[in-house]
């Protein structure tokens, strides 16, 4: 197959699911007549990705928390994890749910990823459409799913602000996520202040006291401007009161996979390239066998780890 051709299958499968992803609301209330598993970041390890699609497509509603490029990872492997993970899409758009992380727009995955690099040696001259398709389609991933029994679901974190802009009135928080727009380029912009949340947000270790009473900018990440925080208690359980939810499950820091917030937060990575990092070791995904059943915490999710 020549450079153009694999570059028109691969690009037609983008606008495939750039439709199938557009029909979705950025807050997905998810069906419960399947068992539930959820996806952490997978960074490029397409070969995770399809050892997981092969146990769980079809027989459960699969949640991808974000993050699909990688940024060390082998070449080509970014673009067939997109590929993989899209084309999930397709198969099963009804139980297929893809959400976004913050390495899924441009302005990071540019800068800290080698996508744009994968991308321009498999494509060559093709190079800027298929990076172009890929930058649309990630521009209409929803950003937050919920189940019926308990459990938020998002990339980062809980949004701490009242508003989703700097000048506009207060909000409740189940507004604030449903009103996040689609077709956002910049996960930094104050355009939506509640997706920036919803993306870069963190929680502080449960040992960490320094935010017990709030939270902070998120300096960790890099930022200097209050578009981004890093937040413990009372706040966390605050707004999941808010939401009439139990359990957050998310990705994006691979420094607090496992438990936190006393076990009312559940981090989860599904990448070989963090396997042995934070204080859970090992690729996982969490599973809810049960989506009826009431989720208390996240221990009542089931870890299923892959080699």
């Amino acid at each position: 197959m020549s450079e153009r051709e694999s570059a028109e299958e691969f690009c037609e499968l983008m606008e495939q699911a750039r439709v199938l992803l557009g029909k979705d609301p950025s807050y997905i209330e998810l069906p419960d007549n399947k068992p539930i598993v959820f996806i952490g970041d997978s960074h490029g390890d397409n070969e995770t990705t399809e050892e997981i699609k092969r146990r769980f497509l079809g027989s459960h509603t699969m949640v991808w928390l974000g993050d699909y490029p990688g940024r060390s990872s082998p070449s080509c492997s970014s673009i067939r994890n997109i590929e993989a993970i899209m084309n999930s899409k397709v198969l099963h758009p009804e139980n297929v749910f893809l959400l976004r992380g913050n390495h899924d727009f441009a302005d990071v995955y540019i800068d800290t990823d080698n996508l744009p690099k994968q991308i321009s040696e498999a494509f060559a001259n093709e190079a800027p459409r298929v990076q172009e398709q890929i930058e649309l389609t990630f521009q209409q991933l929803p950003y937050v799913a919920v189940t019926q029994n308990g459990v938020i679901a998002l990339h980062g974190g809980l949004p701490c602000l009242d508003a989703p802009h700097i000048d506009t009135p207060r909000l409740s928080l189940l507004d604030q996520l449903k009103s996040i727009p689609k077709g956002l380029t910049e996960s930094i912009s104050t355009k939506s202040l509640t997706a920036c949340e919803v993306v870069w947000n963190d929680h502080v270790n449960d040992s960490d006291i320094a935010l017990k009473e709030g939270f902070e900018i998120n300096r960790d990440r890099g930022m200097r401007l209050p578009i981004a925080f890093k937040y413990g208690e009372p706040i966390f359980s605050q707004r999941m009161d808010e939401l009439g939810k139990k359990v957050l499950v998310r990705g994006h820091d691979y420094r607090a996979k496992g438990l936190g917030l006393n076990d009312r937060v559940l981090t989860v990575f599904s990448s070989r390239q963090y396997a042995n990092q934070g204080s859970l070791n090992g690729i996982y995904v969490a599973v809810i066998d049960n989506p009826k059943e009431p989720i208390q915490t996240a221990r009542d999710l089931r870890l299923v780890f892959f080699n």
